[in-house]
């Protein structure tokens, strides 16, 4: 009934590996569903003290998290527990753009490339980049902003969707 369930898990190599390769999770199509990052990891961290503009932008960022945190859910009409929430709409600049990504990780999916051995993922990469952008975009903007509220789709794009690289 359209439920989804949105978590952020950090963990070590050893687990991730285990996570990737367990049959069972991918015959339930759970790991196409997850979008794996793995870092480079750090030689060596030394300690420096933080600059204040640094400790000022993560104070800024707390607050405006909180402030989205704090906006009420839409509710269905007539039901106490039943979410409404808004639908994220393309402007067609961001629709071709979605589109060349979306071919471009479906032809590495193909044979001897280089998501071959994981057809799920490459499958579900682009819808899986929508919903990320849309996360982007709510924290943008506190919500999906109305089209007319930018001068051109371009920047519509860009403030919502595609030029952050994801």
């Amino acid at each position: 009934d359209g439920k989804r369930l949105c978590m952020h898990l950090m963990f070590q190599p050893y687990i991730g590996k285990g996570l990737i390769s367990n049959k069972l999770l991918l015959g339930q199509g759970l790991l196409s569903r997850i979008l794996i990052t793995y870092p480079e990891p750090v030689d060596v961290q030394l300690w420096r003290d933080p600059v204040q503009w640094e400790e000022d932008a993560i104070d800024y960022h707390t607050q405006h998290i909180l402030s989205i945190l704090n906006v009420p859910p839409k509710m269905r009409e007539g039901t106490l527990n039943v979410l409404e929430p808004k639908t994220p709409c393309l402007s067609s600049a961001a629709k071709g753009m979605y589109k060349k990504f979306h071919n471009v990780v479906a032809i590495q999916g193909g044979k001897n490339k280089i998501f071959s051995g994981m057809k799920d993922f490459s499958k579900k990469a682009g819808a899986n980049a929508i919903r990320l952008a849309a996360i982007l975009c709510v924290i943008d903007h506190k919500g999906f902003p109305p089209y007319g509220d930018f001068k051109d789709k371009r920047e519509y794009c860009s403030c919502c969707l595609w030029e952050r690289e994801i």
